[in-house]
């Protein structure tokens, strides 16, 4: 058993949310920060919270020749010569069994691909990382081309960006930033009577809300 492992609590990870004004520019600085990191010789992890953006993942750790390891079974233990691969909720079932899929070479940094649309399942993704992982930061990629995003409306972002002077491939990151996100998932997830699970965020939005 490991002794973090304590439910009357709700440990916290360091989280900074990354915006950018692009599907393309976010996958492109998220494979610069991989690189950047694995040069550095900085413990990593990958998560994502839906399967297709798993998959796709897995395709450009494919094309940077970058070695991975895809986590699937609460019985697996990462490799320590690769990155772990992980989909959120795999984490639950790792944590309600008192396992640590890490062991000893436990990731400094968790660069997590997407957010969630609502506010729970995200909140619960960094509370078990913290318990699995408690020096470790994580960072969320996120773009305004997404549906997370479009549903919020993006114009204010938008505009803060362009008043900034902003180029395509940079990125927004702000305490501000994340908590405007997370109150609007919050109102989201208000609206949402019975979650129903999916294997995209595009699908996401059209199986739980009513438009």
């Amino acid at each position: 058993m490991f002794s973090f492992f304590k439910k009357n609590k709700k440990p916290q990870i360091p989280t900074e949310v990354m915006v950018w004004m692009t599907w393309e520019a976010k996958y492109q600085g998220l494979v610069s920060d991989i690189n950047n990191y694995l040069s550095s010789g900085t413990p990593l992890g990958l998560v994502a919270f839906f399967s297709r953006t798993l998959f796709e993942l897995e395709e450009i750790l494919k094309s940077q020749k970058v070695s991975f390891h895809r986590l699937d079974r609460v019985s697996e233990r990462a490799s320590t010569e690769k990155i772990p691969l992980v989909q959120a909720n795999l984490l639950d079932e790792f944590v309600n069994q008192s396992r640590n899929p890490f062991g000893d070479r436990s990731p400094a940094v968790f660069l997590i691909a997407e957010q969630y649309p609502i506010y729970s399942p995200e909140a619960r993704l960094l509370e078990n990382l913290a318990m699995l992982t408690p020096q470790a930061k994580a960072y969320i990629y996120t773009d305004l081309e997404s549906p997370l995003m479009k549903a919020f409306g993006v114009e204010q972002l938008v505009s803060l960006m362009e008043r900034l002077g902003m180029k395509p491939n940079d990125c927004i990151k702000h305490a501000f930033v994340n908590k405007s996100i997370s109150n609007a998932q919050k109102k989201l997830e208000a609206k949402v009577e019975s979650e129903i699970n999916t294997d995209s965020m595009q699908a996401w939005f059209s199986k739980n809300i009513r438009s």
